[in-house]
């Protein structure tokens, strides 16, 4: 009797823990689930933020990209100008003085010939140097043999002594008129400089033969009318 009023006690405790159990493990899963959507959302949230991400980089590095490939272009178009700037740019003028050389015409006189040369202090020598190279009018005919070099010349007091290599002599035209014609050719072309009066003609440091062409070469000469 007395195990029986027990069980009697008991039974009502169980039956009511047993209902306490239900509920608890019903509010234990309901707790997960919420738990279980409440991470689904917040993973979905952090997609989302990191989908934003992904995009918000991907536009910068495309704004990037395009401002560099803008500048790039802004250096070519800038290098073009300045290359075109470049290219238009008219070449730098030189200053010329004219000068005047006398060369052998085909009826036997001197013919003058007039051309532009770049100024320099030395314009009594480039004059010579001119002379020596021949005429550019084909009508024309030089008056020193071609291999002729010009050693010295030195202006003072009016006269100007000039020094010719050997070939000067070694191949000068042995007719006379042609001769003469070889030394009045560089006597008027440097006479046409107001420091200039007479010429006096060397070859290697040494005075020329007392007769070439007709006249004393050894001597100062002046300027001769053979034209």
């Amino acid at each position: 009797m007395k195990r029986r009023r027990t069980w009697l006690i008991l039974l009502p405790l169980v039956a009511l823990l047993a209902m306490s159990g239900c509920g608890w493990l019903e509010n234990a899963q309901v707790f997960k689930e919420e738990n279980r959507a409440a991470t689904e959302d917040g993973a979905q949230e952090q997609e989302v933020v990191l989908e934003d991400d992904l995009d918000l980089e991907s536009s910068s590095a495309e704004q990037a990209d395009e401002g560099a490939a803008t500048a790039e272009s802004d250096n070519l178009d800038a290098n073009a100008e300045n290359g075109a700037a470049v290219d238009e740019a008219p070449a730098p003028s030189v200053d010329t003085r004219r000068i005047t050389l006398y060369f052998a015409a085909a009826d036997g006189t001197l013919s003058p010939e007039t051309r532009d040369i770049p100024k320099q202090e030395g314009i009594a020598r480039a004059t010579l140097n001119e002379l020596i190279a021949g005429p550019q009018d084909e009508s024309l005919l030089p008056t020193l043999p071609a291999g002729t070099i010009l050693e010295g010349i030195n202006i003072a007091d009016g006269l100007c002594t000039v020094d010719f290599s050997s070939e000067l002599v070694a191949d000068l035209s042995q007719d006379t008129d042609q001769q003469l014609l070889a030394l009045y050719s560089v006597v008027n072309t440097l006479c046409q400089f107001e420091t200039v009066e007479q010429v006096r003609i060397l070859v290697d440091g040494q005075a020329l033969p007392t007769s070439i062409g007709g006249v004393d070469a050894s001597a100062a000469l002046a300027p001769a009318d053979l034209l």
